[in-house]
């Protein structure tokens, strides 16, 4: 017995099925093709919608600075933030009267219980300020204060409010 006879069987056997074998090689031809075919399509036109939403929105970027290490006072990265959103925006945008920005909002939604979600754009001077007495109003309180820094922030919130 030679070597052959393994290949003399799957060529046997394929020779006995011939229509089947046609058909097997045309359905992989056919799919191959349709998921080439596929791929090729979705990177074409992958392309002009990125296009359209980067002409649309500009560039995101989000940048976090630590003030601490770079040496900036908190006013000082307040000015940076207004003047990265000011070159953000397309040509001829303007933010209307007294350079206030038109997208700044505070959103308040009640949810289960009476739980709330707080959500906002804020001015670079808005959130220097809320920044500020964030920050007076949610030290630890000692060592054993076990709290995160949101939850401190979320606390301190809850004073200022108490005391306006």
């Amino acid at each position: 017995m030679s070597w052959f006879g393994p290949v003399r069987t799957a060529t046997g056997g394929m020779l006995r099925h011939k229509v089947q074998a046609v058909v097997i090689g045309m359905v992989l031809l056919v799919s191959t093709a349709s998921a080439t075919l596929g791929l090729a399509l979705l990177a074409a036109t992958d392309g002009p919608f990125q296009q359209a939403f980067a002409a649309q929105n500009g560039a995101n970027l989000t940048v976090t600075v630590n003030p601490a290490r770079a040496g900036a006072a908190q006013q000082d990265l307040a000015g940076l933030a207004g003047e990265i959103y000011a070159r953000s925006l397309p040509d001829g945008a303007d933010d209307g009267p007294d350079g206030m920005f038109e997208d700044r909002s505070v959103r308040l939604e009640t949810t289960f219980d009476g739980a709330g979600v707080l959500a906002d754009d804020l001015t670079p001077e808005c959130a220097a300020v809320v920044t500020a007495v964030l920050d007076a109003l949610s030290a630890p309180a000692g060592a054993e204060d076990a709290r995160t820094r949101e939850q401190r922030y979320h606390d301190g919130l809850q004073e200022a409010m108490r005391r306006l």
